[in-house]
Parts: structure tokens; sequence; C-alpha cells
């Protein structure tokens, strides 16, 4: 289950995806647009800029645009930067693997190592940019 701190962060992202080269997207715009409060939204997306994922621009017209390009840019790794490791026990965790001396856990890694191959371009194609707004 992903935490909110997560989703913002997939739908920010989503978002900047689909910003022109050159261009950056305002945090108030991607937070109005995903009803996300502009303070949780900054703290994300400055994980994210510290992350390598994203980049900023100060100032008036300031904002946030991708790093790189987003088909480089895998949904497992931004959920790992924002929330940690994605594994639910660390037995299973590809980059926080720790060992463990209960034999009845059978947890296949690979099963969990799948969302590092599924980039976020495509979610922007497929209209997943913005969430339906709160009631």
């Amino acid at each position: 289950m992903l935490t909110n701190k997560a989703k913002y962060g997939l739908e920010a992202m989503v978002r900047l995806a689909g910003v022109e080269a050159g261009e950056v997207a305002a945090v108030t715009d991607i937070a109005e647009t995903n009803a996300i409060s502009k303070k949780s939204l900054d703290r994300i997306l400055a994980e994210l800029r510290r992350a390598g994922f994203a980049c900023s621009k100060k100032g008036k017209g300031g904002g946030y645009a991708l790093a790189r390009p987003a088909r480089d840019i895998g949904a497992g790794a931004i959920i790992r930067v924002l929330d940690g490791p994605l594994a639910p026990l660390p037995c299973a965790s590809v980059t926080a693997f720790l060992s463990t001396q209960t034999d009845h856990v059978f947890l296949d890694a690979n099963l969990f190592a799948g969302h590092e191959s599924i980039s976020i371009a495509p979610w922007r194609r497929h209209g997943f940019e913005q969430r339906p707004q709160r009631q």
C-alpha cells in the first residue's frame, strides 16, 4: 500500500513528465491540479530534487521540471525515495536486504522488483496525471 506521500510524489512527477523541455511547472499549479497542499508538495519535490529526479528554478517564473527523461525514471525508485524500501519484509528487499532466521518466510524478491521496470513516461500519455478532486 502506498502512502499519500508516495502517491502525491508520483502524481507530481507524472505532471512534470508533461512539461516541455526548457519549461517548468509551478508548485502551486501542480498542487491545485492534484488537490495536494502546497506545503506538502514543496517537501516532496525537495526530496525528489535531492534524489536527482527533479530540478528546480527559483524566482519569478520558477518551478520544477524532470532532471532526466521520464522513460529513465522508475515508479519504484520514486516510491523508494519517498517511502523507503518497497518490500513488506526486510528479507525480501532488493535495496535494504536483511537476512531472516525464520524458515517459513519464502518471499521472492523478484516479486517486488517488478516496479523497477515501470517508467512514469506512459502514465502521462494515458491520463494518470490528475487525480479526481476530493469532495
